[in-house]
Parts: C-alpha cells; structure tokens; sequence
C-alpha cells in the first residue's frame, strides 16, 4: 500500500475541500455512524472528497431572453464569478448549462498513472437545483484546473446555493486500489505547474487528439518538474 500526496491550489478563499466521511460529522456529534464501520463504504469513502460552495449566491436563467438575473457574496464582476457564453441561445433550453468560476481548484501529482473521477453530489439537485457535469482524467499525465459546470434541473426554479452546501465529489484512484490519498494544500505562489498547464490546454485546442493521447500514454509531459 502506497500513500499518494496530491497537491492543490485553490483560487479563492472560504471552505475548503474536505473527507467524504466528514461531510455529515460535527464536534456536537463526533459518534460514527454505523455504515462508517462497513469496509466496502469506508474503502470507497477514504478515496473521495467533497468541495463545499463558499459562499452565499442565487441566480436565474430566463430561457426565453437568455438573461441572467444574479445575487452573490462576491465583490468581483459577474464575468469573474460566471462564464457566460457569447452565444445566448445556448440558455434557450429545458436545461441550461453555465459554468461556475468559483471555487476553482488546480490539482496536480508526483506519483504516476493517477487518476482523478470528477463528479456530482447528489444533494445538489434536491436542494440547489442542479446537477454537476463531471468526468474522469489521467491526473499523472493532464495536471489541471477546473471550474464548476452546472446543468440546472428546472428552468423555471432560481439556483439557490448556501455557503457550506456541497457542490461536487472528487476522488483518485491509483493501479492498486489500496492505495491511499493525501491531499496538500499548497499556496498561489507555485505557478510552475499552471504555466505548464497553460502550455499544455492551448496545445490541446489546437490538436484535438492530444487530449486522449494523454489521457491513456504511460508518459507524463511534466516530468520535467519531477527532478530536484
């Protein structure tokens, strides 16, 4: 069994990524729960992490417009907080796709052939009103950011999001899957990565069979920064 550290850097301040074990634990109430002793849960749970919104924010789409009526806890300008299509007809559907600035994370690992499963909560469509768009990325080979894309569930509800509520699931996976995962908050300051990063997702828009190249090839393109 092998302890793999997996580094990030958040891009805006509040909660943070926390234990899929921790979500629904309090100093008030530290008894675990029964299933917590169950290894086929807690085998899965030790590998999975939960991102927390952190802040308060509401919004609505009108899909006949393709206007944005927005309400954050932001000081920043909406382009900052929201990625907006220049298109506005891709809001003029029965479930509309935006895509969330806030929080966003930059993940990256010295151990090789990690994988990173990106993925919703399902909290998110019974209480805020969307579901969150996920996938899966080799994290050894494709060390990258990401945002928060959102498919909203009823066009004809806000989105309504509480600071604390949990947004979307994350979890690593390695070659044996008793492996375990640390994951290492790191400061702003190490920009080496991002900037091969950058590089690296403007190579990818200009070839598009890069991307799976790098997905599933053995060899990491940032093994330059491995050496000491």
């Amino acid at each position: 069994m092998t302890l793999h550290n997996i580094y990030y850097v958040k891009k805006d301040n509040g909660r943070d990524i926390i234990r899929y074990g921790e979500l629904f634990s309090s100093e008030e109430n530290d008894s675990d729960y029964s299933y917590s002793d169950c290894p086929v849960w807690s085998h899965k749970s030790n590998r999975t992490f939960v991102c927390e919104f952190p802040m308060n924010c509401s919004f609505f789409v009108d899909v006949d417009s393709g206007d944005i009526d927005l309400d954050y806890d932001y000081p920043g300008e909406i382009d900052d907080f929201l990625y907006v299509e220049e298109d506005g007809d891709i809001y003029d559907r029965d479930h509309p796709v935006l895509q969330i600035q806030i929080p966003k994370y930059f993940f990256w690992t010295d151990s090789s052939d990690i994988w990173v499963e990106y993925l919703d909560h399902p909290l998110t469509a019974y209480k805020n009103n969307f579901v969150t768009l996920g996938g899966w990325w080799n994290l050894s080979n494709y060390p990258r950011g990401n945002s928060v894309a959102i498919q909203i569930v009823d066009q004809n509800r806000p989105v309504v999001i509480d600071k604390g509520d949990p947004i979307f699931r994350i979890r690593f996976f390695s070659k044996n899957f008793d492996d375990g995962f640390n994951l290492i908050r790191l400061s702003d300051e190490n920009l080496e990565y991002q900037k091969a990063a950058a590089e690296l997702s403007q190579d990818i828009r200009d070839d598009k069979n890069l991307l799976k190249n790098l997905l599933f090839k053995k060899s990491c393109p940032f093994s330059f920064l491995h050496k000491k």
